[in-house]
């Protein structure tokens, strides 16, 4: 795997560390296997819900899922699982909520943050 994938992961989990909206990195995993990387992290956030962010790296290929949630279930979720073939910017599309799927530009860690700054 290349040591740039490796890289951009790490920049991951520090982007996390650094923001002001992460109170704590609850839980993170990084495995590197023949078929790729893969790195789940789990943090909670100032308000008191929280993100799963996971991506799987492998050659010529990413994919990812960004998930926020509270007590009362799904916030918002962006990733570019190709289950949503009519958007305009598939693979990536965003869940508004179980029923509601909306076009959503290739998303990477620094951007949910962005996102979330905003909205919190």
């Amino acid at each position: 795997m290349a040591a740039s994938d490796r890289a951009g992961l790490l920049r991951n989990a520090e982007r996390l560390r650094q923001s002001p909206i992460v109170v704590r990195i609850v839980a993170a995993a990084t495995q590197e296997r023949m078929d790729g990387i893969r790195q789940k992290i789990r943090v909670e956030l100032s308000n008191g819900w929280l993100l799963d962010c996971w991506e799987r790296i492998a050659p010529g290929h990413r994919r990812y899922g960004y998930h926020i949630f509270n007590d009362a279930g799904m916030v918002t979720r962006w990733d570019n699982a190709p289950h949503h073939p009519d958007g305009s910017t598939f693979p990536y599309h965003q869940h508004l909520d179980d029923q509601t799927v909306v076009d959503s530009e290739n998303m990477d860690v620094g951007k949910v943050l962005a996102y979330l700054e905003r909205m919190l």
